[in-house]
């Protein structure tokens, strides 16, 4: 019976221990620490009854500090380990030659059972967590966790649940992050898979009335990356322009929280305007950042007005996350701004297009003050002659209106 419980005790610590080695378990997850607190705790036991006082003390304190890592809550900073990703390059020599030399790649997060969720929530475990200016390469599944190319129906991945909303990608911690604080993203790059999906009709809704839509259509589009275009079975090509719909971050309320509104601190906002070369400025609601992405979309009009754009897998998106303590001044960010190949752009919601319109606005005015040293008043003269006002979205029970204010267009 002894040794029975002396296996188990260490197997319960091994196990955890393989698991972190691997990169599976973060060294502050609870399933790390109870299996650390329960074998510790009876090899502790163990020794006492042997009056092995050495490994006593080794086990106790072993299981002491699993259980105030359990009590204290999750750490601030939860470092997976992970082999270091390696790819090779060419380069030229100096006889004339090429030579293949080791390029360090980006941390990858893949669509898997340990990254793949479908809500916000800020009790969430980080798969990755990162330093401040790091670049992290994702894959994504498109929207409706869909495992290939429509073909009459949707075939969804086995990692699907109903009440799952967008399928996104992470959660990401960033060190240091903390509520008041800003994440920057810059979209380093964006890459669209090869298929992508259209619904429109395919919902009773008071839109859909409104434009006597009584049959749904799916529109299913082959998607050529290298051409920058889309081609769907009715022989209509599209240009694409791809980017992602979900960039975002769990609010501070506990619990599970769609992914299907948008959010002061972003999530599904649908931006057509987030493009390659864009850099996105989010406010942060919780410690850690906590950065999940999905929803990709091959292309969209602004308003999204089907409800759906090209609903599309990314094969490779690079984001480069970093922390400021403010964008602009000592004011604090309150809504989503982003720099952008159109412009500045910034972001309102609103339950209309009238609150959502002037949430935007209200975002532009700080803008154009830091800018160019205008007050309220001048700057709200100044948007009236170069800013425009544009609907992002209609389709996502909260309505989006985001001003852009072009490149030059005061100087």
């Amino acid at each position: 019976m002894m040794l029975a419980l002396q296996f188990a005790g260490a197997i319960a610590i091994l196990i955890p221990f393989a698991m972190y080695q691997r990169g599976r378990w973060s060294q502050h997850g609870r399933a790390y620490l109870w299996l650390n607190l329960a074998g510790a705790a009876t090899l502790t036991a163990l020794a006492v009854l042997d009056r092995q006082w050495g490994f006593v003390l080794v086990q106790g304190v072993w299981a002491l500090a699993a259980g105030w890592g359990l009590l204290r809550g999750p750490a601030p900073s939860r470092e997976l380990r992970r082999p270091i990703p390696w790819s090779w390059a060419e380069q030229p020599r100096e006889d004339g030659g090429m030579a293949e030399i080791p390029v360090l790649e980006p941390p990858h997060l893949e669509p898997t059972a340990r990254t793949l969720h479908g809500w916000f929530d800020r009790h969430l475990e980080p798969v990755l967590t990162v330093d401040p200016g790091t670049t992290v390469r994702f894959r994504t599944l498109d929207s409706g966790w869909s495992a290939g190319p429509w073909t009459g129906e949707r075939r969804r991945v086995p990692e699907w649940r109903e009440g799952c909303a967008h399928a996104l990608t992470g959660p990401v911690e960033i060190r240091g992050a903390r509520p008041g604080m800003v994440l920057e993203v810059r979209i380093d790059a964006v890459v669209p898979g090869s298929w992508g999906t259209t619904y429109a009709g395919v919902r009773s809704t008071a839109w859909n009335a409104r434009l006597g839509i009584d049959a749904p259509a799916v529109h299913a589009w082959e998607i050529d990356a290298t051409a920058g275009t889309a081609r769907n079975q009715h022989g209509h090509t599209v240009a694409v322009r791809p980017f992602l719909g979900v960039i975002g971050m769990p609010p501070p309320e506990p619990g599970r929280h769609s992914t299907v509104p948008p959010y002061w601190h972003v999530g599904n906002r649908d931006c057509r305007d987030l493009v390659a070369g864009s850099t996105l400025y989010l406010p942060i609601p919780v410690e850690g950042g906590l950065l999940s992405v999905g929803d990709g979309h091959a292309a969209q009009g602004d308003g999204e007005v089907s409800g759906t754009a090209i609903e599309c897998p990314m094969e490779r998106v690079d984001l480069t996350l970093d922390l400021r303590e403010h964008l602009f001044g000592e004011r604090p960010l309150t809504t989503p701004v982003a720099r952008t190949p159109a412009g500045w752009v910034a972001m309102g919601l609103g339950d209309d297009l009238d609150e959502a319109a002037a949430e935007a606005m209200d975002a532009m005015l700080d803008l154009l003050g830091a800018l160019h040293g205008v007050g309220r008043s001048d700057a709200l003269a100044l948007a009236s002659v170069a800013v425009s006002l544009r609907v992002s979205q209609v389709a996502n029970q909260t309505f989006g209106v985001h001003a852009v204010l072009p490149p030059g267009a005061i100087r």
